[in-house]
């Protein structure tokens, strides 16, 4: 209830994971995941868990690598599959890949307007089964991405 009252005051929550790393004294090199690192993981999972049913926005870590562009697209995938919305960006190079990835699939638009719109509380779309109050928060999530980055090619 308490975080509720202090969204309008908060724009992002950027997980900091280097300073996390460095509190518990590791380093994570060029080819490992945020996503994978147990402690990560679970820190990263206890603020979305926290903050996301609030309404606030959770951006992901910094990647420091400037070279591994290819792992830092599956990092930036990922993100986006654990339903964090932005990336903290060091370097110029990062920034057409993380637009490129945080775009929506025309399919994904198409779903989430319809969610958006429909009355029905349970409804078939696609060959799968839609709960209009269950998915709505994942449509609102789309939508904003669309507005941000646009659409897939």
């Amino acid at each position: 209830f308490l975080l509720k009252k202090r969204i309008h005051n908060i724009l992002t929550i950027r997980v900091g994971a280097e300073d996390m790393f460095k509190m518990i004294g590791i380093k994570k090199d060029c080819n490992t995941s945020i996503h994978d690192l147990h402690v990560s993981s679970r820190v990263l999972a206890d603020i979305l868990a926290t903050f996301k049913p609030y309404g606030f926005n959770v951006s992901s870590t910094v990647y420091n690598c400037l070279k591994n562009l290819e792992f830092f697209t599956q990092e930036v995938r990922r993100d986006v599959k654990e339903g964090l919305f932005g990336k903290t960006l060091i370097h110029p190079s990062q920034i057409d890949i993380t637009n490129e990835v945080y775009r929506v699939s025309k399919d994904e638009l198409e779903e989430a307007e319809i969610i958006l719109k429909k009355d029905e509380a349970i409804y078939r779309h696609n060959d799968k089964m839609i709960e209009s109050s269950v998915h709505k928060s994942w449509a609102s999530t789309i939508l904003k991405r669309f507005e941000v980055y646009g659409v897939t090619n």
